[in-house]
């Protein structure tokens, strides 16, 4: 794990020693579990009109059952960016009074979203207007605003060290990549690690088939004679029954692969048939557009040789 956070920092600049702690205000920490009455409320940003009607109407009830001589608290968390500054509000309604207090706190001017939770600590019935949660709103945009001022420092959200970490991963992986011995056959058709073909394009079977050739090791004579030596390496056409002899020159299939030469000649103004263009994957500039056409032009070939679908 230190390895890996070692190298992520190496290739990324990501450094997990900087990773945004949890905030505390005056030794209290947000909670993670919201009441159980608000489960099925959604959130502020995704909340149906009945679904902001039940809330409200949830809040209510619970301010009519308190007690008198109660206080009501309402805090936010404002966030300008996700990260960005982001900063804390309160607004509390004392008892007895028909004034109020109010409580900004910038946090950090580079954070992810607080997650707000309204709070009630005590209420008074005659203070108990949930627009106080509008004030506790305006209340943390306004800390977010001041947290601008924080003097900047590396720190790195749980997203940022999440990708960080992918990306570095990925970065030791296409090294190893292009600098590898094994699988130079599979390299020619796919240079880059993150690019990768759908496993159901055009379907399952033809995937698994069109895998295998661009591999190499696939049900065509030339390899099968290489695990097992007392079998014949040639093509029932008398050749040496490799990939490309299959794909390109085999008289046993002429018709079918004039059937894709025709058809592939719209999308590469070639007559001519190239393994690489056959066997292509995502990353191919030339043809990154019509991949899957081509993936499903080379399906119906290989439907129509029967060779690995007898």
């Amino acid at each position: 794990m230190v390895l890996q956070s070692e190298d992520m920092k190496r290739s990324t600049d990501i450094d997990s020693d900087y990773i945004e702690s949890q905030f505390e205000f005056r030794g209290l920490a947000a909670s993670k579990s919201p009441p159980e009455y608000w489960k099925n409320l959604g959130s502020s940003k995704t909340r149906s009109e009945e679904q902001a009607f039940q809330g409200k109407t949830i809040i209510l009830e619970k301010i009519q059952q308190l007690k008198k001589n109660t206080t009501l608290a309402f805090t936010d968390g404002s966030c300008k960016g996700n990260p960005g500054p982001c900063g804390a509000g309160a607004a509390i309604l004392i008892s007895n009074s028909t004034e109020h207090v109010e409580l900004t706190q910038p946090v950090s001017n580079r954070g992810s979203i607080l997650l707000g939770e309204l709070v009630a600590i005590k209420l008074t019935p005659g203070h108990a207007d949930i627009q106080g949660n509008e004030l506790a709103d305006q209340l943390a945009k306004k800390a977010a605003q001041e947290a601008e001022k924080i003097q900047s420092i590396p720190i790195f959200t749980k997203q940022d060290i999440q990708k960080g970490a992918k990306d570095s991963v990925m970065l030791k992986w296409q090294n190893r990549w292009d600098t590898s011995e094994k699988g130079r056959r599979y390299y020619a058709f796919q240079q880059n690690v993150k690019n990768t073909i759908p496993k159901d394009k055009p379907s399952t079977e033809i995937y698994r088939i069109t895998t295998s050739l661009r591999t190499g090791y696939c049900n065509l004579n030339s390899y099968k004679s290489m695990i097992c030596p007392a079998l014949i390496d040639k093509c029932s056409c008398g050749q040496i029954e490799t990939v490309d002899h299959y794909l390109l020159d085999c008289e046993n299939y002429e018709e079918a692969r004039e059937k894709l030469r025709s058809a592939l000649y719209f999308i590469t103004s070639k007559l001519t048939l190239e393994s690489e263009v056959l066997l292509a994957t995502t990353e191919n500039d030339n043809y990154k557009h019509h991949i899957e056409d081509i993936q499903d032009l080379l399906g119906v070939f290989i439907k129509d040789t029967g060779r690995f679908t007898k």
